[in-house]
């Protein structure tokens, strides 16, 4: 990369850090729209800056609104939140379904900081774990009869997603970001072994409209930032409804 080019992501970065600091005192660190509108989230992260700006606007992964509603309107039993961070969808979701809620995530850090952020939102009825595996979730999968996995754990899910080592799966609801960028033709790979049982929709992350009164009075080049998640290539997700659901 040209030093032009890194200059310009030091710049930016720290423009946004600013651009944080901003969001936080006009959303009062609340989340103004999407499925989790009312939620709070403390301005605390581990991994770069958290998106946390974008997920106060109802920005963040926006594309994934749709089916977040869909998969709870078929009422899931439980919550499986694998690569939680600090508790993004894992608590959102606790808050607007009646389910119990797992959070998984290997950096301690993070649980601390996701239950620092569910104990704000008063939910309760989370469990926590460092323990991402398949004993793990099969434990979970074998509990319940309606899951719902929302994963994003950077390429690991195609060694956890395995439904011959976790027949459960058969049952569960997913929302799975598939890391291409770090594993080439994994969403292909993950389609494949869920074709035989679930209904499955690939999603593509798309543009945002941050044209919205609260920021109203921001740059162009500001709200351009406030879309960013930086990532190294356009993303994707896939949501998988179980064929035999009802």
């Amino acid at each position: 990369m040209s030093d032009t080019f890194n200059n310009y992501v030091q710049w930016a970065w720290k423009r946004k850090s600013e651009l944080t600091k901003i969001i936080f005192e006009r959303t009062n660190g609340e989340v103004i729209q999407g499925p989790f509108k009312g939620m709070k989230i403390l301005p605390k992260w581990a991994w770069g800056d958290g998106d946390t700006a974008g997920k106060l606007l109802g920005l963040y992964e926006c594309e994934l609104f749709e089916y977040v509603n869909d998969a709870v309107s078929k009422t899931p039993d439980v919550v499986i939140n694998v690569g939680c961070a600090e508790g993004f969808y894992g608590i959102g979701l606790g808050k607007i379904t009646d389910s119990q809620v797992v959070l998984v995530d290997v950096s301690k850090d993070l649980i601390n900081i996701a239950r620092e952020n569910a104990r704000v939102n008063g939910v309760n009825k989370i469990q926590f774990t460092n323990q991402s595996s398949i004993e793990t979730l099969n434990s979970y999968l074998n509990r319940y009869k309606k899951p719902f996995i929302f994963m994003d754990c950077e390429g690991f899910e195609e060694e956890l997603l395995i439904p011959e080592f976790m027949p459960g799966l058969v049952n569960a609801s997913l929302i799975v970001e598939t890391h291409d960028c770090f594993r080439p033709n994994i969403t292909a790979r993950i389609v494949e072994r869920f074709l035989p049982t679930h209904n499955i929709v690939y999603i593509q992350q798309g543009s945002k409209n941050p044209y919205i009164d609260i920021i109203a009075d921001l740059s162009d080049y500001d709200k351009v930032l406030l879309c960013c998640e930086g990532r190294p290539q356009t993303s994707s997700w896939v949501y998988m409804v179980p064929k035999n659901a009802v």
